[in-house]
């Protein structure tokens, strides 16, 4: 499938906090999905869930530090949900993957290889 880029981030622009000029050029994007995929670091999904629930799945081997923005696009995650497969990883410490049902919610995810853990904060 291919995927749409909304528009690349200005070098320096934050996301909550999140300095975007620290990560490389190329992966400075949202990327739109109407279908489940496998995502890799660095990348922002704005998921489009109005025909479908769609399943992100996490990076199988991620490294200290990686991140991944997953966002309900059009506001439908509480009709068709966004699950977040974890991908052998927990994610806060859980070993279950994670279900977006919030209308028009965002995640910023984060590993953290001390922990073995992706953890979150909103973006």
């Amino acid at each position: 499938m291919a995927k749409t880029i909304i528009s690349p981030f200005v070098d320096g622009d934050t996301v909550t906090g999140v300095n975007l000029s620290r990560l490389p050029d190329d992966r400075q994007k949202w990327q739109v999905i109407t279908a489940s995929e496998t995502t890799e670091s660095g990348v922002f999904l704005m998921c489009n869930t109005t025909s479908a629930a769609i399943t992100v799945t996490l990076p199988a081997s991620p490294s200290d530090g990686d991140i991944v923005g997953i966002s309900d696009g059009l506001g439908t995650a509480g009709t068709n949900t966004i699950t977040v497969g974890r991908n052998s990883s927990t994610i806060m410490n859980v070993a279950e993957d994670m279900v977006i049902s919030t209308n028009n919610a965002s995640i910023l995810l984060t590993y953290v290889s001390t922990l073995t853990d992706w953890r979150i904060s909103a973006i």
